[in-house]
């Protein structure tokens, strides 16, 4: 048990619990979950081998084991949120820009008529005014794209062109990404 070989076919003797330090006497009273929690200031499990920490969703295990941090969702590469987000302690919340409203917790829907719609046309990205129904070139670009998205938080366009190269626009020149 805990000595780097699994002695069990299913190596259970070796779990992720293995080659932690114990938790000091003082801390948990005892090496189970029914003295002060274990010592976890989480959840506590007890397992063959000690006690198991773990925390509820929103924060995470630290690397000492025992105590739990809180997780930046709005920091994720792919945020909860469709636009704006604030992070809380073991939470977030999301938000819209004006002319939109939140409608289910995370995604924002148009509010008023002034409308834009981006198009990706040929070698050109443009907008079209719903109301009005003008279309006004926005960006041209060397390539021909078939789809193009809006980043808000950092205001750039990003697209993929024909041949599927996909490019990106935070200056006058277009960049391939890959």
């Amino acid at each position: 048990m805990c000595d780097g070989k699994a002695d069990c076919t299913d190596g259970t003797d070796e779990p992720s619990t293995c080659g932690k330090k114990p938790l000091p006497q003082l801390k948990t009273g005892g090496k189970n979950c029914s003295l002060l929690n274990g010592g976890c200031e989480g959840s506590c499990s007890d397992t063959r081998w000690g006690v198991q920490c773990s925390c509820t969703s929103g924060w995470q295990l630290q690397p000492d084991g025992w105590s739990c941090g809180d997780v930046d969702e709005c920091s994720l590469a792919y945020g909860p949120c469709s636009q704006l987000c604030h992070n809380t302690p073991g939470s977030y919340s999301c938000g819209c820009i004006q002319g939109h409203q939140l409608y289910n917790g995370t995604d924002c829907r148009v509010t008023d008529d002034d409308v834009k719609i981006l198009i990706a046309a040929d070698k050109e990205l443009g907008i079209l005014d719903r109301r009005t129904g003008i279309y006004e070139m926005l960006i041209p670009v060397t390539s021909r794209p078939s789809s193009v998205a809006y980043d808000l938080n950092r205001n750039m366009y990003f697209w993929v062109d024909k041949v599927l190269n996909v490019f990106i626009l935070g200056k006058p020149n277009s960049v391939p990404l890959y």
